[in-house]
């Protein structure tokens, strides 16, 4: 059932927006990260209330971190009724759009996953 669930969303994500609800809430959400402050991308949409719940998704970014291919993803849940949560994995301001600092950040977290698992724990930590 949860694979079943799981390609299905991800079939709407490559056929678009299933719903096309242009009116989502948008928010960067800053949290405390290992020794950072990172800054994570949220988008819902508004039906999802405190007193009306909705399921959440939490993004993880590839190595040259949050950019507008996750940020397009979590608009694109959100379109299809899910809280999409874009985890910040680096830090605020890190990377730029240099190669050069991506290695960097990358390298960061070579050989220590215990800082990229408490990166993650961090967003996961969110209320």
């Amino acid at each position: 059932m949860a694979v079943a669930l799981v390609h299905s969303v991800l079939f709407s994500l490559a056929l678009g927006s299933a719903r096309g609800d242009s009116c989502l809430t948008i928010s960067q959400v800053s949290y405390s990260c290992a020794s950072t402050t990172c800054d994570g991308y949220m988008a819902h949409p508004p039906s999802c209330t405190s007193s009306s719940k909705c399921p959440i998704v939490m993004i993880l970014p590839d190595w040259t971190g949050l950019d507008g291919y996750e940020k397009e993803r979590a608009r694109m849940l959100a379109d299809l009724g899910y809280v999409a949560f874009a985890a910040d994995i680096y830090g605020r301001d890190t990377p730029q759009q240099d190669l050069a600092v991506w290695v960097r950040a990358a390298l960061a977290h070579e050989g220590t996953s215990d800082l990229f698992m408490t990166k993650i724990q961090a967003a996961l930590s969110l209320p």
